[in-house]
């Protein structure tokens, strides 16, 4: 019968029955063949005991199954939870020392690593920008004394490939970790969002240089428009008074009046290429001529190309493009300064910067070249990248060339770099010719009219000594000057006029609404009306222009297309 008990003993315990029972299942065999007559209660005892065992040894199995069914729970859920660590965006680091110990995908990604072993004795001072180190080191001691570390915490992380990367740091506390006291930090790369961010500042930036070029170029287009006038006015009677004699001191008359109207004329010039940043944040297209554009964007970028090198036109006769000419004039005015600042001061006879315009196939080529320092291949290959920029800190933000192949590509253009370090670099921009109806031609100037036939004028400009100097330069004709709206319709009730001059921006009544009197009371006279426009363009304004058929000067105005115009020419 103790075989029986062996049995469920050995059961019990796996097949090894602990020493110490066997000599209790001896006592027992001794004690069964010691006496029949106790031979059945010892039987009825080991069956009890016998019973008992087993149904403790069926607990005990119960025990184990559920004890293994929570051990299996509890690994399935560290993998769900080092799963869903694993998988969400923010970035979990774990820092024990000086390196990290675990770092999560998301983190990995943003740091360029593909497993936790590449970081495996890096430091993690290496792993920050040198400019936050220090900033950082103080943080980490902090933790050290107060184990954690409030508020949030902007990083600049060094990516594998050399970038940037900026994480905020938005939670730090002490743990443990593998049974090991270690340091988990969170945070978020905000990268993107920064980019985004320094785009709309540049983006609200250029909105305001365009509104203060615009509001620059008006205020001196007034005073421009009158000093010109008179200049030329002032040439045109030295030259009557002088013409007969020929005396040194008449020369140097006439010579010093012609230089001052050259130097008005060069003001005009660098006035008329502000308009490329007052109207480039409008989104319509046009018929573009390249070739203005281009010059309007050399006399802004000339400042910076004088003193390094010489500037060379080579234009050939273009098609016209459809585009818009403020947007355009942004890349041209970019590569021009770039070009410029690729060389180095000092040696302006010695190297050049070469402006190209021609037509290749069915697409007009613009090209900048300079003799500049060049680049290596690995700086063209992320030349057009935003925020890339190998210039120092506060003279480039990265973002120039970006902008300008966005530009062109939204003109269904491309833009490519060719460049040798050491040998200059070649910006080729190509355009596509659409709608084309013309090639630009050289200008010629209006020729001067002798013999006008006198005209009854009617000048409106809010500006006196504008008013002064229109009726100067037309001053074959009958000219009447006012310097309001409501004074002009005062003289229209009185007296009939074949051209009416009027400024287009004009406190109280502008000369918008002086056409829309005009045009309900005198219609006859509306489609005589020119205006006068001093580059100051609200939304309202360039819908009314582009709605009207009359004439527009913009000032200052060339004296003979004044007079031109007025003639009927």
């Amino acid at each position: 019968m103790h075989k029986l008990l062996a049995r469920q003993l050995n059961r019990a315990f796996g097949g090894v029955v602990p020493a110490g029972l066997d000599g209790f299942l001896r006592a027992i065999d001794d004690a069964y063949h010691s006496s029949d007559a106790d031979r059945a209660g010892v039987e009825r005892s080991l069956e009890l005991m016998s019973q008992e065992l087993s149904e403790r040894n069926e607990r005990l199995r119960r025990d184990i199954d559920a004890q293994r069914r929570i051990e299996e729970a509890l690994r399935q859920r560290e993998v769900e939870f080092l799963d869903l660590i694993q998988n969400i965006p923010q970035m979990i680091m774990v820092q024990r020392g000086s390196t990290y110990v675990f770092v999560n995908r998301s983190g990995l990604n943003t740091l360029g690593y593909e497993s936790i072993e590449e970081l495996a004795g890096v430091p993690v001072l290496d792993l920050i920008h040198p400019d936050d180190r220090q900033i950082v080191a103080g943080h980490m001691s902090s933790i050290d004394q107060s184990g954690t570390l409030e508020g949030r915490v902007e990083v600049r992380f060094l990516r594998r490939d050399g970038d940037n990367a900026t994480v905020e740091i938005t939670l730090v506390r002490e743990m443990l970790f593998d049974g090991k006291p270690a340091v988990l930090l969170a945070g978020t790369d905000v990268t993107e969002q920064k980019k985004l961010r320094q785009r709309l500042l540049l983006a609200d930036r250029l909105a305001s240089v365009g509104t203060l070029a615009a509001g620059v170029a008006h205020e001196i287009n007034n005073p421009l428009a009158y000093v010109l006038g008179n200049l030329n006015y002032v040439a045109e009677r030295v030259e009557r008074l002088t013409c007969l004699d020929d005396d040194e001191e008449d020369d140097e008359l006439r010579e010093a009046v012609t230089e001052a109207v050259q130097g008005a004329n060069r003001v005009r010039e660098i006035v008329q290429g502000m308009k490329i940043f007052s109207r480039a944040d409008q989104d319509s297209t046009d018929e573009v001529d390249l070739a203005s554009v281009l010059d309007s964007a050399i006399s802004i970028a000339n400042n910076e190309i004088r003193h390094r090198a010489r500037l060379v036109k080579d234009y050939d006769n273009v098609p016209l493009i459809l585009g818009n000419a403020g947007r355009l004039g942004q890349v041209f005015v970019n590569l021009l300064v770039n070009a410029a600042q690729a060389i180095a001061d000092g040696a302006a006879d010695l190297n050049e910067v070469r402006v190209g315009l021609k037509t290749v196939g069915g697409m007009v080529n613009i090209t900048v070249r300079d003799t500049g320092e060049g680049m290596p291949p690995e700086v063209q290959r992320r030349i057009f990248d935003p925020f890339f920029t190998t210039k120092p800190i506060g003279v480039g933000s990265g973002l120039g060339l970006a902008i300008c192949h966005g530009i062109i590509a939204s003109h269904g253009g491309e833009i490519q770099v060719e460049s040798q370090a050491g040998k200059g670099t070649t910006f080729t921009v190509r355009l596509p010719i659409r709608e084309c109806t013309k090639a630009t031609e050289p200008q010629a100037e209006t020729p001067a009219l002798s013999t006008p036939t006198a005209r009854r004028v009617l000048v409106v400009d809010d500006d006196p000594l504008v008013g002064k100097s229109l009726r100067r330069t037309l001053s074959a004709h009958d000219v009447d000057l006012v310097t309001n709206g409501k004074q002009a319709i005062e003289h229209l009730e009185q007296r009939r006029y074949e051209v009416i001059i009027s400024d287009l921006m004009m406190p109280e009544m502008t000369g918008m609404e002086f056409h829309q009197v005009v045009a309900a009371r005198w219609p006859e006279h509306a489609a005589s009306m020119v205006f006068l426009t001093g580059g100051a363009f609200s939304a309202a304004a360039i819908a009314f222009l582009e709605r009207v058929p009359n004439r527009k000067l913009e000032k200052p105005f060339d004296a003979n297309a004044l007079r031109a115009l007025v003639n009927g020419e």
